[in-house]
């Protein structure tokens, strides 16, 4: 992270750790739920997965003469820079996991997205 009052950005990185799905989760070694049903204990995995973002910008009091606000920002951003889309999570009962009943749910990591904003402050 950087700021100088007039330039500032930063990269930040964040990793989350193996887990399991929300709901009917089962710690590793178990093979079967609270009914005796068989189950595979990786079903409900969700892995490690990592996102970086990157935010570059300036503010400036240039345009203060004219009345327009005290201080302008210019930023532009970039989330998920390595386009990572790793699941995130996987919602549902593994052991309900028959015909009639409901699937499992996955949820993966947005995609990369660029934006760009301007602040005044007034």
């Amino acid at each position: 992270m950087f700021d100088n009052k007039q330039f500032f950005g930063s990269v930040l990185h964040k990793i989350t750790a193996d887990q399991y799905g929300a709901t009917g989760q089962l710690s590793k070694g178990l093979t079967t739920d609270s009914k005796g049903n068989p189950i595979d204990p990786e079903l409900n995995h969700v892995g490690t997965w990592g996102q970086t973002d990157l935010v570059a910008g300036f503010r400036t009091e240039a345009l203060k003469p004219y009345g327009i606000g005290n201080t302008v920002e210019f930023k532009l951003g970039v989330n998920n820079v390595f386009n990572n889309q790793a699941l995130t999570d996987i919602g549902g009962t593994p052991s309900a996991l028959t015909p009639d009943k409901d699937k499992l749910t996955y949820t993966s990591q947005a995609p990369r997205n660029i934006y760009g904003a301007v602040k005044v402050d007034f």
